[in-house]
């Protein structure tokens, strides 16, 4: 059985390219399904469980263990599977469709492992652009479940609508005397929550849905308050062909992307997998 029979893909890209510009963020249920899902669930559990025994076959793959969860980088240097995913050009041209992209392509993959009833494991109000390393006029994620999720299982939490701010948010531990040009210190969030002014959204989600989300959309975690299961997602990140190196104090190195092989607003586009 092929790969594409395991990726459904909708047809109402017009109405989802609305609401991506509306909301920031895209549910798509039963993205993936069959052999490739399995599969996929699969890669992230041999690379999580043989992390401390063996060492990676290529540097860009990494694992770290933090309270309460685990994270993954880099499996599609090393992972058939999600090489297959993210080099499916349907998937590129529906994600493409869906932020208003003429094109898109991947650059970098995260997996998260939110351990069973581990409070530690929780994520503060945050948009991920600030991370970054590039920027490009476009740069989707492709967020899939690998596990069911559900509010008590670390649900992907959003602010609706955050990602039109013209400003950037630093990450929550940042003192706001030292942000750079473009930024504006972090909002309460949950005080606009409470007061009306913004909503809150999240979807219960069955293994293989996924979300579509905007780099600047506004999104927490909270911890896993189930006492079995863990929630394990694969995040896929996608830029247009206009993206360029860009650092600021709050960039992330990326393993695969040297920094000193690269100069302020130059095209990086060559590099990606």
């Amino acid at each position: 059985m092929s790969a594409e029979s395991d990726i459904t893909l909708p047809e109402n890209t017009a109405d989802l390219h609305q609401l991506y510009v509306n909301d920031g963020v895209v549910p798509v249920p039963g993205l993936l399904r069959g052999q490739l899902l399995r599969d996929l669930v699969e890669a992230v559990e041999t690379v999580r469980q043989t992390a401390d025994s063996e060492e990676a076959s290529d540097p860009r793959t990494s694992v770290k263990h933090l309270p309460g969860r685990s994270i993954v980088r880099g499996l599609a240097h090393t992972e058939g599977s999600v090489r297959t995913l993210v080099k499916n050009p349907s998937v590129a041209d529906f994600l493409a469709q869906v932020a208003g992209a003429n094109a898109v392509r991947y650059w970098n993959d995260l997996t998260l492992a939110y351990a069973p009833a581990a409070p530690a494991g929780e994520s503060a109000w945050h948009h991920d652009l600030p991370a970054f390393p590039l920027r490009a006029t476009e740069m989707p994620t492709l967020w899939i479940a690998l596990s069911d999720v559900d509010w008590d299982s670390s649900p992907l939490v959003y602010a609706r609508g955050s990602h039109v701010s013209g400003y950037l948010y630093p990450p929550t531990t940042a003192s706001d005397a030292e942000l750079p040009d473009g930024y504006a210190a972090m909002p309460d969030w949950d005080a606009r929550v409470e007061a009306g002014s913004v909503e809150k959204v999240w979807w219960p989600m069955k293994p293989g849905d996924a979300l579509v989300m905007h780099s600047k959309v506004v999104h927490c975690t909270p911890a896993n308050r189930n006492e079995k299961d863990e929630r394990v997602s694969i995040i896929t990140r996608w830029v247009g062909d206009d993206a360029v190196w860009h650092r600021d104090a709050f960039s992330t190195p990326i393993p695969g992307l040297p920094e000193q092989d690269w100069r302020p607003g130059e095209s990086v586009t060559q590099a990606f997998v």
